[in-house]
C-alpha cells in the first residue's frame, strides 16, 4: 500500500464512526480475534454503542483530551441531568433527537459523567500517569489509528496515546478490581492487543489502569513472554477466521457449538 493511500485511510479512521463502522470493519482488530476464539458465530456482527462505551469515551476525553472541555457547553457528547433513562425528561430529549427510521440515540447521564470525573481527577493528580498520558503531547499522538499487514491480513488499532518522548504506547484502562487485573489480563485478550499495538506502533505498550470502585492506580509493563502469547492468540484467531470465514473455508459456522465436561 502506498503512503498516500495509507494516509487517507488513517485520516478516516480518526473518526470513531468510521473506525467502528463499516469502513473500519474491513480491517481486523484484537477484539475480532477475541470474538473468533470465544464466539465465532458472532464474528462480523454490527457494533452498537452502550453505556459502558459512552462512559469510557467520556473518561478518555477527560484524561487525554481536556481541551474538549475548555469552553463550557461545547463538549460534543450529550449529557442529561436526570437519574435514570426511564425519566420523562430523558425520554423527551431522546424523542426530540430521533429521526424517523433511525435508531434511538443513547446519552450519558450526569451522575455517570460525575463518576468518570472522579476517576479522571485521580488519574491526573498522579504525576507519572499525567506525564505518560498527557505530557509532551504532539499532534497526532492521541486517539491515533494505525494499520498494518500481519500474517497476510490487514489489522487496525487506535492508540490512546503515542508518547514518543517516553518511547511507549500508554494504554489507559479501567477495571472493577485492580488486584485481579493481572490475573484477568489474558482472559480479556489484552495480551493480543499488546502484541498488535507493539507491531503497529513500533513501541512497547504499557497499561495504565484505574480501579473504578476505589480509584487505585496501577501501571503494568508487558513481558516478552506475554507478547509471544499475544502473538499466538492472534494466530489462533486467524486460524479460526480461515476455517470458518476464509475463501476456502472448511467449517460451517452454523454447525459450531461449544463443548465441555461438567
Amino acid at each position: 500500500m502506498d503512503a498516500e493511500k495509507k494516509a487517507r485511510i488513517i485520516e478516516r479512521l480518526r473518526d470513531d464512526e468510521e473506525y467502528f463502522g463499516e469502513f473500519g470493519q474491513q480491517y481486523l482488530s484484537n477484539s475480532d480475534m477475541k470474538t473468533l476464539l470465544e464466539k465465532p458465530d458472532l464474528y462480523g456482527a454490527r457494533w452498537d454503542s452502550n453505556v459502558d462505551f459512552l462512559k469510557g469515551r467520556y473518561l478518555h476525553h477527560r484524561v487525554l483530551q481536556p481541551e474538549l472541555f475548555e469552553v463550557e457547553g461545547e463538549y460534543p457528547m450529550v449529557i442529561v441531568d436526570c437519574n435514570t433513562r426511564n425519566n420523562k425528561e430523558y425520554k423527551d430529549i431522546v424523542a426530540e433527537n430521533t429521526l424517523e427510521g433511525i435508531e434511538k440515540p443513547l446519552y450519558l447521564l450526569k451522575k455517570e459523567a460525575d463518576e468518570m470525573n472522579f476517576l479522571a481527577d485521580k488519574v491526573l493528580a498522579n504525576a507519572d500517569f499525567r506525564e505518560a498520558l498527557t505530557g509532551n503531547r504532539q499532534p497526532n499522538e492521541v486517539e491515533e489509528p494505525e494499520i498494518m499487514e500481519l500474517f497476510g491480513y490487514w489489522f487496525k488499532g487506535k492508540a490512546d496515546r503515542i508518547n514518543k518522548h517516553m518511547g511507549i504506547v500508554p494504554d489507559f484502562k479501567t477495571t472493577r478490581s485492580l488486584s485481579a487485573f493481572t490475573s484477568n489480563f489474558k482472559k480479556y485478550g489484552y495480551h493480543g492487543q499488546a502484541y498488535i499495538y507493539d507491531e503497529l506502533f513500533g513501541m512497547p505498550v504499557e497499561f495504565f489502569v484505574i480501579d473504578k470502585e476505589t480509584g487505585r492506580l496501577g501501571r503494568f509493563q508487558v513481558s516478552e513472554e506475554t507478547l509471544l502469547e499475544g502473538k499466538a492468540f492472534v494466530m489462533a484467531g486467524l486460524e479460526r477466521l480461515e476455517y470458518y470465514y476464509g475463501v476456502n473455508a472448511l467449517g460451517d459456522i452454523s454447525q459450531y457449538y461449544e463443548t465441555g465436561l461438567i
